[in-house]
């Protein structure tokens, strides 16, 4: 019995440290770590192809839709990204050169929405990033242009 306590209490440990890193931790038991999360209600105001920096592989498109007055969702969709500690998403707005919104990456790959609210800014969103807060290195991003104005950025 006392060994398969502590068999739990390591494996607690194991998962705690990755979710502080970063890794993400599958509980399904499918062997996957991929999101395949439905486009969100709302419009899309803004969109960007996403790329790697710094020699690390990023591919997907951002979107950010307008769900209900200052409510909107960031989309990362078709998303896939190398694996690193501390992986957050950043959304850039130009009224503000740090992030209006960051959140833990919660997935590598897939689809996936990130809900935030932007209170009553003027102005556009520019960009979004994913960053490494354990390596403090920007892993990737895209320049974000508003479908309604094709030419302009965000």
């Amino acid at each position: 019995m006392l060994e398969l306590a502590m068999r739990f209490l390591l494996l607690c440990l194991i998962a705690l440290a990755c979710t502080h890193c970063g890794i993400p931790i599958n509980t399904t038991g499918t062997g996957i770590s991929s999101s395949n999360e439905p486009r969100p209600a709302g419009t899309p105001i803004a969109q960007g192809s996403i790329t790697g920096l710094n020699g690390e592989t990023m591919v997907g498109t951002a979107l950010i839709f307008n769900t209900y007055g200052s409510n909107f969702v960031l989309r990362l969709e078709n998303f896939a990204s190398n694996s690193a500690p501390g992986l957050v998403v950043q959304v850039f707005h130009s009224v503000s050169p740090n992030p209006i919104f960051s959140s833990p990456l919660r997935l590598n790959s897939g689809s996936q929405n990130y809900s935030f609210s932007a209170g009553t800014l003027g102005g556009r969103f520019t960009n979004m990033a994913v960053y490494s807060n354990a390596l403090r290195t920007t892993f990737g991003g895209a320049a974000l242009t508003s479908p309604y104005f094709p030419n302009q950025p965000q």
